[in-house]
């Protein structure tokens, strides 16, 4: 049955079929196709280690190149000196004998030798004077008689060296006068009203005197009556310009002042 079935079938393939209008295919309907999601499969997750950053050495930046300049030697030029001139030595000169040495007595270091030079003979050194000292003396009080005074003022020990007028402080045989207490002072830059003004004006009233001008006593010197509070005797500074007529000596006397005449013929 199969054998015959193949054999109609190829039969009816040979045989021409009369020629018909092919019947157009109906477009079917596009089926739906439902899609189904996928699921994307993980894939596997890489563990990443974080590490620390190795610290790159930074390089220090570059110097500046600087310009070298080509340098050259300069050797300095010395000049020549000319050869010195060959001097010819003098001939050998016969040997001097030797001079005989002469004593001489020895005197002190400080000692100054004089040579009289007429009879070319050695003098004894002269004798030398003694120097006033440089520091003054001073009258070393603050007081006297109750008079204020300065104790660094210079003491005049000399009067009639010292006092332009020094006879009428002083006897005729040259002491001091015996109305004069305590020692006689000197300030040696100041003129007497000056040395009345600047210390004995504020200084007596300080020390309770009244103080009563008088006068003068030697040209261009004052005169003060002092008078003490508990009504005591009164005493008398006397201000006298120096020999020199730059500075005042200070006496204080216990009586009015006045000269002493010499008695003699």
């Amino acid at each position: 049955m199969w054998l015959a079935s193949l054999g109609l079938h190829g039969l009816l393939l040979v045989v021409p079929l009369p020629t018909t209008e092919t019947p157009k295919q109906v477009e079917k309907p596009q089926e739906l196709v439902k899609l189904t999601p996928v699921t994307p499969t993980p894939s596997p997750v890489k563990k990443v280690i974080k590490t620390k950053p190795t610290p790159v050495a930074t390089r220090p930046p570059k110097a500046p190149q600087q310009k070298i300049l080509a340098t050259r030697k300069v050797t300095p030029t010395v000049a020549k000196s000319p050869p010195s001139p060959v001097v010819a030595s003098p001939p050998p000169q016969p040997a001097t004998p030797k001079p005989t040495p002469v004593t001489i007595n020895s005197f002190p270091p400080d000692a100054e030798i004089e040579l009289d030079t007429k009879n070319q003979e050695l003098l004894p050194p002269p004798q030398t004077i003694p120097s006033a000292s440089s520091s003054p003396v001073t009258i070393a009080t603050e007081a006297i008689n109750g008079v204020p005074v300065d104790p660094n003022w210079q003491a005049v020990e000399q009067p009639k060296e010292v006092i332009a007028e020094a006879e009428m402080f002083m006897q005729p045989d040259g002491k001091l006068h015996p109305d004069i207490v305590g020692k006689v002072a000197q300030i040696p830059d100041k003129d007497p009203d000056t040395v009345f003004e600047e210390f004995f004006r504020l200084q007596l009233a300080i020390a309770n005197f009244t103080v009563e001008p008088t006068g003068t006593y030697a040209a261009n010197g004052g005169l003060y009556k002092l008078i003490p509070k508990d009504n005591s005797s009164p005493l008398y500074l006397a201000l006298a310009p120096n020999k020199q007529g730059t500075g005042t000596v200070v006496t204080v006397w216990n009586k009015y002042p006045s000269p002493i005449e010499s008695t003699e013929n």
